[in-house]
């Protein structure tokens, strides 16, 4: 499938679909002092890739992780669609390593969306 210039501008990738799993540490600043510390996994999609998952939501119906991506990203203009995965505040020595769990588990979540895209538009690495 041919793709316009537009539609492969909303891949934001060169010659494939690209989104982005984010683990974000975050200091909560309150008053003149750190009041806590966060740790968040985002996830950001292309705008293409969730337009196209989103169009075709009755292939996933049984992929509960998608269904709950799809369902819970906002549109942030040309930052594509970002979801949250996971947020928790550093208090614990376990949250680090649930954080990270939680980003293989939307890597995987995310190749999914990105292989479906490729064979749909017959794209090949």
């Amino acid at each position: 499938m041919q793709l316009s210039d537009s539609q492969h501008q909303k891949l934001w990738g060169d010659g494939g679909p690209y989104s982005e799993v984010n683990l974000v540490i975050q200091d909560r600043i309150l008053d003149d002092r750190v009041s806590r510390r966060m740790v968040k996994v985002q996830v950001v999609l292309n705008p293409l890739t969730y337009e196209i998952i989103r169009k075709n939501l009755k292939h996933f119906e049984n992929d509960e992780p998608v269904l709950q991506l799809i369902g819970h990203a906002d549109k942030r203009g040309q930052h594509g669609y970002i979801a949250s995965a996971f947020e928790a505040e550093l208090t614990d020595p376990s949250v680090p390593q649930i954080a990270q769990e939680k980003v293989t588990f939307c890597n995987e979540v995310v190749i999914r969306l990105h292989r479906y895209v490729m064979d749909l538009l017959e794209i090949t690495r």
